[in-house]
C-alpha cells in the first residue's frame, strides 16, 4: 500500500513533520507500507532525506534510517512524485478564528492544490 502525507507550512520555520506525525509515518515505513512525505519546505525535506532529525524521540533515528534504506519512506517537495498513492493524509493546521470557528483555509488550499 502506498500512502502519502501532505504537509503545508503555516509560515517559514514551522515544523510540519511534527514529532508525532514523523514517528507514526516512520513506523509505518518499517512495516510493508510505502510512505511518501510531501512538504513545500525544501530545506526540511533535504534534512530528513539526509537523516538529520530536528526532534529527539528514542529509536526514531534508527527507524528512519531503516525505512530510508529499505525505500519504504521517502520525502519530497514535488507533489507529482506521490500522485499514484492509494491513501492521502492531509496534515495541516486548523487554527481557530477570533469567533472560535475552525479556520480550514490550509486544508482547502492543500486539497485544491493536490486534487
Amino acid at each position: 500500500m502506498k500512502i502519502i502525507d501532505i504537509s503545508w507550512p503555516v509560515h517559514e520555520g514551522m515544523p510540519e513533520y511534527g514529532g508525532r506525525k514523523l514517528c507514526t509515518f516512520t513506523s509505518y515505513g518499517n512495516e510493508t507500507h510505502k510512505i511518501i512525505c510531501f512538504d513545500t519546505d525544501t530545506e526540511k525535506t533535504a534534512k530528513l532525506i539526509s537523516k538529520n532529525l530536528y526532534i529527539y524521540e528514542p529509536q526514531l533515528e534508527d527507524l528512519l534510517f531503516n525505512s530510508l534504506c529499505s525505500k519504504n519512506i521517502s520525502f519530497t517537495h514535488n507533489f507529482n512524485h506521490a500522485m499514484d498513492s492509494e491513501i492521502f493524509f492531509i496534515c495541516v493546521p486548523t487554527p481557530t478564528n477570533l469567533n472560535g470557528d475552525c479556520d480550514c483555509s490550509y486544508l482547502y488550499s492543500a486539497f485544491n492544490t493536490a486534487f
